[in-house]
């Protein structure tokens, strides 16, 4: 090629073709830069006080009192059942004192879900519903398989760790 010649530009077609792939790929990047931002920021799934099943004067066999708020099942392993994704359910409910707010967060894999319909999520959100004794909610947990969760449930200024045994002992 000689000082005076220009090369051929690309065609018309392939131009508008990488300048599309171009921005395309920067859409996607933007779009999961805000999706993980808006995730992170994102509410924790709120448990509604209408979902209320059930009243008790005290929490019930194999439930465990923490921070006088929330009663858990740490004392029996709870039974599973395989869900056509793989992944375990086991249905137990959630007992709270009534006036009790309380957060709970998985440690680790694993989701909750309380309320009718419940929101799945690593995180749950109980306001303090009115009435008196120990209110409860249906719902449970999905793991991947058979495992000692933990939960860490916060109420009252106060935090603790509890661990239930889904569908596999504790040690």
């Amino acid at each position: 090629m000689s000082l005076g010649e220009r090369r051929n530009p690309a065609p018309p077609g392939r131009l508008v073709e990488r300048v599309l792939r171009r921005t395309l790929a920067g859409f996607v990047t933007a779009c999961l830069v805000a999706a993980a931002a808006c995730a992170a920021d994102a509410p924790s799934p709120t448990v509604h006080c209408e979902h209320v099943i059930g009243v008790r004067d005290e929490p019930g066999d194999g439930f465990e009192v923490f921070l006088d708020a929330v009663a858990l099942p740490t004392r029996q392993v709870l039974q599973v059942q395989q869900l056509p994704d793989g992944r375990y359910w086991a249905k137990t409910g959630l007992v709270v004192r009534a006036g009790a707010r309380v957060d709970l967060d998985v440690v680790g894999e694993g989701l909750t879900e309380w309320g009718s319909p419940g929101v799945q999520g690593r995180e749950q959100h109980v306001p303090a519903c009115g009435g008196d004794g120990w209110i409860a909610f249906a719902g449970g947990y999905t793991v991947a398989a058979p495992t000692c969760l933990t939960l860490r449930v916060r109420a009252r200024g106060d935090e603790e760790e509890a661990r239930i045994a889904v569908g596999a002992p504790c040690p």
